[in-house]
């Protein structure tokens, strides 16, 4: 074997160097070795040529200038025997030699576990692969049959709509006609009237005494006519109302259905259509049940990996959904961690297919459980439901259409805790709330903030506030940062006031909602919409209506 050259000489500086004075630690062409031997104090140093002696020439300890030759596992430190025998007698301490071929064991081991996982992570990452391409199918799937819903819930939503506008529409024209009738009628009345009040004016003017007396007779008779026509007084068409349903998310859910993340589950006595991929490949798909597990279409394929573990702490749990294991069939002794390293469910097959913990390193075949079967029923179940929705709701549009109401008896009344005055119902809510919640709080319980429309009623209402304590009050009334006061109940102009002198002024532009102010005796006030007062609420006493409804079908 050819030398290996270290280096420039240290002697010379000029030939390459072959030799080690391992003593003096430097490098030696072969005719400086014989050089540096001479010295009487390099007689007994050891040149070398070994290459490998040269790098595993051990240093020398920093306390005691010795070679080390022991290794401090406590204090991670290379020691030589002094340091040992005045520092590290308790500690753990071992030669180099073994501490390096425990070390080198060690990074072994830890070598083919991190191979180990990284095969198993390659593993689980190509088994996602697969799973995402059918995940997406189904889902793909699921979102068609949500549209579906969706569609056909516009579809009806729009047809009812319609039936609603249109029966607006009908009333609409309706009591319009009665009011062009009314119309005519009084207009007709009023002519007769003007033609009678220019006769008798002209008869006053032209006739002479005595006529007059002839003629009263007759005048009179005409003017009783006219009289004797009936004036029909006014009366307000009553408002058409939309009754608006709950908004909230359950109605939707109830209506239209919602989405549910849920799985299937081994339960004693399922028995579910899968697919199994195997070590040995099986083709076509197996109904399989816990009692015929092991044999599938193709053959007996062994141990099988279930989806339930226990995450090191004996708490078993499936692993799609975390829920805790309700149906087991464990062998007798199981589960039982042997080696605190069984982990992982499995069907044994030397136990009869029976529970079993097992490492989950290991390997098996395994069974893969899909929802596919159970959402194609799904589908035609919901299918179903909306023809059936569909035929339900004509049905009861067509009952709507031949709907005949008597009504029997009537009496009007207010609600318990409000109080009656002239026809209305009002109750005082003492909560505070921002004007528009307040006005919203009112129509969920069935009336509007308070129309307050002449003096009597405004010191009724005053009065029973002061009585409540309720303090400075919203009623409902609003100027939208126009200076248009309108009541919110039907948007008709504010007619009757009380204001506070020098009010309303709008200040800092921000006041747009009406309050009877407790500072100002309850005079009016306009103020910012956003702050909370106590509230009163109106509504039209509730008349009850004891109605039979049938069907001409019936």
């Amino acid at each position: 074997m050819a030398n290996h050259v270290l280096g420039i000489c240290t002697e010379c500086t000029k030939t390459n160097g072959e030799e080690f004075c391992l003593e003096c630690e430097v490098i030696l062409c072969s005719k400086c070795k014989l050089s540096h031997l001479k010295r009487k104090s390099n007689k007994k140093h050891h040149v070398d040529k070994s290459y490998s002696k040269i790098l595993d020439k051990r240093p020398s300890c920093l306390i005691h200038s010795k070679e080390v030759v022991f290794y401090c596992g406590s204090c991670c430190l290379l020691i030589c025997p002094s340091c040992m025998l005045e520092k590290h007698k308790q500690h753990d301490v071992d030669e180099i030699e073994n501490a390096v071929s425990k070390k080198k064991e060690g990074i072994s081991s830890e070598i083919v576990d991190l191979e180990s996982r990284s095969e198993n992570v390659k593993q689980i990452v190509d088994d996602l692969n697969v799973f995402e391409e059918a995940y997406k199918i189904d889902n793909a799937i699921l979102k068609k049959v949500i549209k579906v819903r969706g569609d056909t819930l516009k579809a009806l939503i729009d047809k009812h709509t319609e039936t609603l506008v249109e029966r607006v529409t009908l009333e609409e024209s309706s009591q319009m006609t009665r009011k062009s009738e009314e119309v005519y009628k009084l207009e007709d009345i009023k002519l007769l009237c003007d033609l009678q009040i220019e006769r008798l004016k002209g008869s006053l003017q032209n006739t002479k005494d005595i006529d007059i007396l002839l003629s009263y007779g007759e005048w009179e008779e005409d003017v009783q006519h006219v009289k004797t026509r009936e004036i029909s007084e006014f009366k307000p068409i009553p408002p058409i109302r939309f009754l608006e349903p709950g908004k909230d998310e359950d109605t939707i859910n109830e209506l239209f259905g919602a989405v549910e993340i849920g799985f299937f589950k081994l339960q004693e006595g399922d028995h579910v259509r899968i697919k199994l991929s195997v070590t040995e490949p099986i083709n076509g798909w197996g109904d399989v049940t816990h009692d015929s597990i092991g044999t599938v279409r193709g053959g007996n394929i062994g141990s099988i990996w279930i989806g339930a573990s226990d995450a090191g702490k004996q708490d078993w749990r499936w692993a799609f959904d975390l829920s805790k294991i309700t149906y087991s069939l464990f062998n007798p002794g199981q589960p039982d961690n042997g080696g605190n390293v069984e982990g992982c469910l499995e069907l044994r097959s030397e136990l009869g297919y029976k529970w079993n913990d097992f490492p989950c390193s290991s390997t098996n075949s395994y069974v893969c459980e899909s929802q596919q079967e159970k959402e194609a029923n799904l589908i035609n179940e919901i299918k179903a439901s909306l023809n059936k929705m569909q035929e339900n709701m004509k049905g009861v549009l067509q009952m709507v259409e031949k709907l005949e109401v008597n009504i029997k008896e009537k009496s009007n009344i207010c609600r318990k805790g409000w109080k009656e005055y002239k026809d209305h119902c009002y109750i005082y809510q003492s909560d505070k709330k921002s004007w528009r919640m307040a006005e919203e709080q009112c129509r969920t319980m069935g009336g509007y903030l308070v129309k307050i429309e002449d003096v009597s009623e405004h010191n009724w209402v005053v009065t029973n506030i002061k009585d409540g304590n309720l303090g400075s009050t919203w009623i409902g009334a609003s100027d939208v940062g126009k200076q248009d006061w309108r009541w919110a109940f039907d948007l008709s102009k504010v007619k009757y006031s009380l204001w506070n002198p020098g009010q309303p002024d709008n200040g800092g532009n921000v006041e747009g909602c009406l309050e009877l102010r407790s500072v100002f005796g309850y005079k009016w006030n306009d103020f910012p919409c956003s702050s909370t007062n106590s509230y009163v609420c109106e509504s039209q006493q509730v008349i009850l209506i004891i109605i039979s409804i049938r069907t001409l079908g019936d």
